[in-house]
């Protein structure tokens, strides 16, 4: 939101899946590790739970 307000370009571009992952299971921290760690929930909640459920959560 900070960026957005201060007319920068949106860097971050998750997924919901991703976005889903790091609610769930991460700190707000942003770093190349945190964006990477979360690509194995991702992938499994998105094997796993259906597209609807996941905007639901």
């Amino acid at each position: 939101m900070q960026a957005y307000r201060a007319g920068e370009a949106e860097t971050s571009f998750s997924t919901i899946p991703q976005q889903l992952a790091k609610n769930m299971f991460f700190t707000t921290e942003k770093s190349a590790a945190r964006k990477a760690l979360e690509l194995v929930p991702a992938y499994l909640t998105s094997a796993v739970v259906p597209d609807r459920r996941i905007v639901e959560l």
